[in-house]
């Protein structure tokens, strides 16, 4: 563990973590200014992947990070919350499209889905993301509240992604609701399975009342693929019976394509819309 030199407003610490049955990986735990590490009770805590592009530009994709500790702080004071701890869990490298996408079901990619369901299967992979989101709920989850001495309900964590991350965000809310209370899918790349990944989801969408779902789309780029897939999601969450506004929120974005640049600039939308549940 070390404490990274970060000048942003709070505390960013590093922590080295071998998981049981994936990579070892890096953890980012951004502990917010009035909270130096003394633990609180009831903060929320966001757990969000692809955790190197979170906060520092020498270690984000492109050099761009989200500044999700400045989208956090705002987000917090929108939704009239307590200023949550953001835990940045690093992907794999090679092995992230594959930690990130649902073992079912048969998927049917679109579009440039079709790539990316490739490298899923790369070099013979399966995808795990049963084993990404063990790793979190079994391991990531206990370790990091420990550490910091937090004691949260469910519905005061939350789990965050963009893209292929949006997908095992969504599925990590959906198979561990009694861990997560709320998802925040970020350009949720659904054209990597088609309509079977998409319907397989809505057939297990959480009832009115438990589960708090962000889901947002850019038009320009990659995001421009995403239209007619994340309609049919709208469509089986209204058949659902989610409330729009309480339960689900979906956002389209004109103008924002597939990057990191996009995505830091919608992050307090997504995590006002997720903290307003926490209270």
């Amino acid at each position: 563990m070390s404490d990274l030199h970060f000048d942003g407003p709070g505390t960013l610490v590093r922590h080295a973590f071998t998981p049981r049955d994936l990579p070892p990986r890096e953890i980012d735990v951004w502990l917010p200014p009035e909270d130096a590490g003394n633990g609180t009770i009831n903060r929320p805590i966001l757990y969000c992947h692809d955790g190197q592009n979170l906060f520092l530009p020498e270690f984000s994709f492109a050099g761009v990070p989200w500044s999700l500790h400045t989208a956090a702080l705002e987000a917090a004071s929108a939704a009239g919350v307590p200023a949550p701890v953001v835990v940045g869990v690093w992907n794999s490298g090679e092995g992230r499209y594959g930690e990130y996408l649902p073992p079912e079901p048969e998927m049917r990619p679109s579009g440039a889905g079709e790539a990316h369901l490739a490298l899923a299967h790369a070099d013979g992979r399966r995808p795990c993301a049963d084993a990404y989101v063990r790793m979190l709920t079994d391991e990531v989850v206990p370790l990091i509240e420990a550490e910091y001495r937090l004691s949260v309900p469910a519905r005061r964590r939350a789990v965050l992604g963009s893209s292929m991350g949006g997908i095992v965000s969504l599925y990590a809310a959906l198979t561990r609701p009694d861990v997560f209370g709320a998802a925040a899918c970020v350009s949720t790349n659904f054209i990597v399975g088609g309509e079977p990944l998409v319907d397989w989801f809505a057939a297990r969408l959480p009832a009115p009342g438990t589960t708090r779902l962000w889901f947002d789309r850019g038009t320009d780029g990659l995001d421009a693929e995403y239209g007619p897939l994340q309609e049919r999601m709208d469509a089986a969450v209204r058949a659902s019976g989610l409330v729009e506004g309480r339960d689900v929120e979906t956002r389209v974005f004109p103008g924002a394509d597939h990057s990191e640049g996009s995505w830091a600039a919608r992050a307090t939308d997504a995590l006002t819309f997720v903290l307003a549940g926490m209270h």
